[in-house]
């Protein structure tokens, strides 16, 4: 990653977030920190925040803030967690919850609905190290796959559960 640096990158979900409030939040979180310009960078239906993440570090990102729900988180850790570029003794990461469940949030104990007191967090809070689990899959045609997660791992009727659950 070259010399140390201290970018902060925001990877964000634009259908549950202020992007205005957003940049206002975390200018403000990292005021007098002596971090450069952020970069921002939204999700997509085809890009989920695995691809953003792997932007951010090669773009000097220090730390990432993620701001969006379960699925963001796991997409960036997971792609963090694949790439042999990720130094996780100089990239750290921060939540912002803003989905549906948010249950790594949740049992981070990130306060849910306040944005401006989780994005402080997310930039200033304690560094710790959590679990990160993997998942085989194997499947009847004889394809495999595998799945990084946090917090929880589930396939058939919770991820049905959760793609028909109401936002509100």
């Amino acid at each position: 990653m070259g010399k140390n640096t201290n970018r902060v990158a925001v990877i964000y979900f634009p259908g549950r977030v202020d992007l205005k409030k957003v940049r206002r939040l975390v200018s403000a979180a990292t005021a007098g920190g002596g971090w450069e310009i952020p970069l921002y960078l939204k999700t997509a239906a085809d890009e989920t925040g695995g691809v953003q993440a792997l932007r951010a570090i090669a773009q000097k990102a220090s730390h990432i803030i993620v701001i969006g729900g379960d699925g963001t988180v796991r997409e960036c850790l997971e792609a963090l967690t694949k790439t042999e570029d990720y130094d996780t003794r100089r990239v750290t990461v921060g939540i912002v919850p803003a989905g549906t469940g948010n249950v790594l949030a949740r049992n981070l104990n990130i306060e849910l609905g306040n944005l401006q007191r989780a994005a402080h967090r997310a930039v200033n809070g304690n560094e710790f190290a959590i679990d990160v689990g993997r998942a085989r899959l194997h499947f009847a045609n004889g394809n495999s796959d595998e799945r990084f997660f946090t917090g929880m791992a589930g396939v058939g009727l919770d991820a049905k559960i959760m793609m028909a659950t109401d936002l509100e």
